[in-house]
């Protein structure tokens, strides 16, 4: 098996090049983001998010320790919870931040 990697230089240009078109093909008309959903519980905002974009998985991150991968896809949003991603109680959490497709 072969691999290519390529470098760039000029992070800007990568972004406006390949990153930026996926995203405006992913946003083209449809809900990419639930800022009214800051507050909620993880259950019931995953289920407003899944039920107007049937197309999404739901990714649970906490705001206290998550990481997210540095990629972007067009049919993952991620939930920001206020809870760290160990503690028992994680999948009650409120929403910390607003959830986006990325």
């Amino acid at each position: 098996m072969h691999y290519l990697l390529i470098v760039y230089a000029d992070v800007d240009a990568f972004v406006s090049q390949y990153i930026m078109p996926n995203q405006q093909v992913c946003f083209s008309g449809l809900k990419h983001s639930w800022p009214e959903l800051r507050g909620a519980e993880a259950g019931a905002a995953q289920a407003v998010i899944e039920s107007e974009r049937s197309d999404v998985t739901v990714i649970y991150v906490s705001c206290v320790d998550g990481i997210t991968s540095g990629d972007f896809c067009c049919n993952r949003v991620w939930l920001w919870l206020d809870a760290p991603t160990h503690s028992p109680h994680f999948n009650h959490a409120k929403v910390c931040k607003e959830p986006t497709i990325g």
